[in-house]
């Protein structure tokens, strides 16, 4: 089995060669064409072994074509295809083989059973990409609809990140690349399965794929997508593919069931190419399916999670209001009883996933109203609200923000809407006026992964800076060698390093379904978001008027950065929130 995973991890060309070379593959098979016949229909029918009976089919067909007409490279594609066919069915790829145990199976090649060789595989630089576009070719092919063939899609994908991150070049992958050696260590991107940026090998395989999702898929449409203030909705819902929409979320719901520091990893890479794809990450991931997860009934996580882990629905959390930011216990949207039922009325603003385009809701909502008239933590309730409920609209889609562009951000509005008592109060009937623990657990959890986001921001300023002073001559020098801009580069790299140090403590400290670490979950945000600004002034100051372009991109993570001292809690909240917690400590650790 692991000669054969080896073999489909490295034949790149199978999909790409049956999807898009049809021309060439006409030419070797003449007027013979049932098996490119047979391949459609497969495709058609999305069934994943018919598909793969086809290439194997096609992959025969060709071999002889190319001995016909002599052509070595059309040989080579051919073998290529058979391979991948071969591989698979000799796996038992039939739908219900997990990718992800594929994938494991393919990470260390060894001798197969006998004592045979397994084949080396190509050059990484040259397999990585084909492997990417095999798996996008499923994609356009609709094949995503079936459930065993999105496996074989997230297969290929996976394989793709793994194969991109072993092997591809030190600027594609690397964050420290103009760096010197001796930055490859902790905090140069090869951090050592154990320590506390990779607890795990999953951990490890976890970054190495978001790196490689994120340069090949995020990064090219990040600019556009910020300057059209426009959400990518279909590289989202690819996320679902990756495992990464509930990467916290039970297995059992559709989730990857990991933990604090793998959401932090996530985080951490995706901003570093995009704050605002990441934003909506973040709302929908987090706030959203992690959410009702922890809190949820089971009816309530069976019905509505496997459809937001895979991305076929967009959710997001409603609690600040036109007057009501961080004062959150003065909210002023209510839900009152009716019979089996509860009347919600009410505004509630700066809600990011509230839209996803500017006429259309997201999908699922949950909903913090009060439930009391005592105007304290027991008048809070948490409710699902769903897109099509009488009386449940989109008010604004808010435009022309100083950053985050490319993250829909929105009012929603309810009036009169009714949700039933039994199905739609998170955690069940008796859950009425117990919803401020649950919104103390998740901001925990939501300050954690912003601070994630200053760590990726923070990240790509130094990279762009860093680069800029190397290359950039004034005066006969490179900038880096002068001592003002050294102090940018070198006070902005180590408070990064300490601003990491603090996220993943953190996050190693972070229980997803308890509360208690406010001190901590505030203080990281709290440093990290100011960090990040910092740096990325810095960037912006170093580059000079080509800093202060947008394509260069500083500019922008310069303005995204500002939300992170705003969302999510304001720096003035943290430091309220950690000096009332800190005057009852005597001795730190």
């Amino acid at each position: 089995m692991r000669e054969a995973a080896v073999r489909l991890q490295w034949s790149a060309s199978a999909v790409v060669f049956a999807a898009e070379d049809e021309d060439l593959l006409r030419r070797v098979m003449g007027p013979s064409a049932a098996a490119l016949a047979g391949m459609r229909a497969a495709v058609q029918s999305r069934g994943v072994v018919r598909l793969l009976g086809a290439l194997l089919a096609l992959g025969n067909v060709a071999q002889r074509g190319s001995r016909a007409v002599g052509e070595r490279g059309l040989a080579v594609k051919a073998f290529d295809v058979t391979g991948a066919a071969e591989a698979a069915m000799s796996c038992g790829f039939d739908g219900r083989t997990r990718a992800v145990d594929l994938l494991r199976a393919t990470s260390t090649p060894a001798p197969a059973a006998g004592g045979a060789a397994v084949p080396s595989a190509p050059d990484a630089n040259q397999t990585a990409a084909p492997l990417m576009a095999a798996g996008e070719a499923l994609a356009l092919a609709g094949v995503l609809e079936s459930g065993a063939a999105a496996d074989m899609d997230s297969m290929l994908t996976r394989a793709a990140m793994r194969v991109a991150s072993r092997g591809a070049s030190a600027a594609a992958l690397t964050p420290a690349r103009h760096m010197s050696g001796a930055t490859t260590g902790l905090l140069g991107g090869n951090n050592a399965v154990g320590d506390i940026f990779t607890p795990t090998e999953d951990h490890k395989q976890l970054r190495e794929m978001v790196r490689a999702f994120t340069k090949a898929e995020v990064e090219p449409q990040a600019l556009e997508h910020h300057r059209d203030e426009k959400f990518n909705l279909p590289l989202f819902r690819k996320l679902g593919d990756l495992g990464l929409l509930g990467i916290t979320a039970d297995p059992n719901h559709g989730g990857s069931g990991m933990d604090a520091t793998a959401a932090v990893i996530a985080h951490e890479e995706l901003s570093a190419s995009d704050p605002s794809f990441c934003l909506s990450y973040l709302a929908h991931s987090m706030l959203f399916v992690n959410n009702l997860s922890v809190n949820g009934t089971e009816d309530q996580k069976a019905r509505i999670l496997p459809s937001a882990c895979a991305g076929q629905t967009i959710g997001g959390m409603c609690m600040s209001e036109p007057g009501a930011g961080t004062d959150v216990m003065g909210m002023s949207t209510r839900a009152t009883r009716d019979g089996d039922d509860y009347v919600i009325n009410g505004a509630k603003m700066w809600i990011t996933n509230g839209a996803v385009s500017d006429t259309e809701l997201g999908d699922h909502f949950v909903v913090y109203a009060r439930t009391g008239d005592k105007g304290g933590a027991s008048d809070l309730s948490l409710f699902l609200v769903e897109k099509g409920m009488p009386g449940f609209s989109l008010g604004q889609r808010i435009k022309d923000k100083c950053g985050m562009r490319a993250s829909y951000t929105a009012e929603l509005v309810f009036e009169d809407v009714r949700v039933p008592a039994a199905t739609h109060l998170v955690g069940g009937p008796d859950r009425e006026g117990k919803a401020v623990l649950s919104m103390m657990r998740n901001l925990e959890l939501e300050r954690l992964t912003l601070a994630a986001m200053s760590l990726g921001i923070a990240r790509r300023s130094i990279e762009a800076m860093n680069a800029y002073a190397r290359d950039r001559k004034a005066f006969g020098s490179s900038l880096n060698r002068f001592g003002q801009i050294q102090r940018l580069i070198a006070d902005s790299y180590a408070e990064y390093a300490a601003g990491k140090a603090y996220v993943y403590a953190t996050a190693s400290a972070l229980g997803l379904d308890s509360a208690g670490n406010r001190v901590d979950s505030d203080g990281v945000k709290l440093y990290c978001a100011a960090m990040a600004k910092n740096v990325a002034d810095r960037a912006m100051q170093t580059m000079g008027g080509y800093g202060y372009c947008g394509e260069y991109r500083v500019e922008q993570l310069w303005r995204d950065a500002k939300l992170l001292e705003i969302g999510g809690g304001t720096n003035e909240a943290h430091q309220k929130n950690m000096a009332r917690d800190l005057s009852h400590v005597e001795t730190l650790p």
